[in-house]
């Protein structure tokens, strides 16, 4: 199964910018393993099935930033020198 091999490849801890916990197994909880697709397949299977398309990230970070990310189009986050690390946010 694809998700078991992304979350054993990433010994199921928590992809997200440094955050690192453990991840367990199910559903519920800010610690729940979560599968991510890094690029938003949008109905391309082979990027669907692309094991390096996929992160295993915590519930928390996958429904809040993660999420809003990909309604937006592009991160937030602020750089050290001020400016924005991606450079799809309309002020980079």
């Amino acid at each position: 199964m694809l998700r078991e091999r992304a979350l054993l490849r990433d010994s199921y801890r928590c992809q997200h910018q440094g955050c690192g916990i453990y991840l367990r197994k199910g559903r519920s909880g800010d610690n729940a393993a979560v599968v991510h697709h890094i690029k938003p397949h949008k109905g391309d299977l082979a990027l669907f099935f692309d094991l390096d398309n996929l992160q295993s990230v915590c519930k928390r970070h996958h429904d809040s930033d993660l999420q809003s990310v990909e309604a937006r189009g592009y991160d937030t986050t602020i750089g050290p020198d001020g400016w924005p690390i991606d450079p799809q946010h309309p002020g980079a």
